[in-house]
């Protein structure tokens, strides 16, 4: 058929991600976070701000049930403003 239709079938890079050697590093680059997550425990019932990279704990003054009105408002005060100044 290739010859028929003049057309070459190759394979490419496109399934390097499969390979053994991926696929274990990928598995043990997940059980790394998986750990580091569980020794900080960052998704706890504790309503409060962390860093997930530094475990630090935003004080009580920031009020995380307003962060999303907050972010809009500081977005809204940069409209129209320029990056370079």
């Amino acid at each position: 058929m290739q010859q028929l239709t003049d057309v070459k079938y190759s394979t490419g890079e496109q399934h390097k991600d499969v390979t053994y050697s991926r696929v274990a590093r990928d598995s043990k680059d997940t059980q790394e976070v998986l750990l580091y997550l569980s020794q900080i425990s960052p998704f706890t019932a504790e309503y409060s701000l962390t860093n997930v990279a530094t475990g630090v704990t935003a004080p009580p003054s920031v009020k995380v049930h307003k962060s999303k009105t907050i972010v809009n408002r500081i977005l809204a005060s940069m409209e129209g403003e320029s990056v370079a100044s």
